[in-house]
């Protein structure tokens, strides 16, 4: 998580188009993780991105045309912070695949991830995201977040 991030606001609408998706990658690297990234959009990639960090926890809000975002378990070898990723999407639908399940993305669902599991997905829209260490205190080490079912 990217300490100093405090309120920080991105947005990359008035860049050009060609170094706006790039710009993307380099910010969501810094402030979250490294994972592979695309877009239907990658020639006029729009974005916003709110980053508030609160020491362990972050939480951001972001909005974008079209991302495809994996988490490959090569990146995982490579840094894994070991975080939770708490995911409430506010627009559009979008599919998240977590080993051998898909699941449909709509507004109003919540999804959980890990850092430390390969992943994918593929949306756009609007989200708000909570970024928060595995092991805080506050989850404790044996509570285990269920990241099987589907809430909402």
């Amino acid at each position: 998580m990217g300490a100093g991030h405090v309120g920080n606001g991105v947005q990359y609408g008035g860049r050009g188009s060609a170094e706006r998706f790039a710009l993307w990658e380099e910010t969501t690297t810094q402030s979250h993780m490294r994972n592979r990234l695309h877009s239907d959009d990658r020639e006029d990639f729009r974005a916003r991105m709110r980053v508030v960090d609160f020491g362990e926890m972050q939480v951001s809000a972001l909005a974008y045309s079209h991302l495809g975002i994996a988490r490959t378990a090569k990146l995982i070898r490579q840094s894994d912070p070991e975080v939770y990723l708490i995911n409430f999407y506010l627009g559009r639908e979008g599919l998240v695949s977590a080993g051998r399940a898909d699941t449909g993305l709509r507004t109003g669902d919540l999804v959980v991830l890990g850092s430390s599991r390969p992943c994918h997905g593929d949306c756009g829209g609007r989200r708000a995201e909570m970024v928060r260490p595995r092991h805080s205190p506050a989850l404790g080490r044996r509570r285990r977040l269920d990241t099987s079912r589907r809430y909402g």
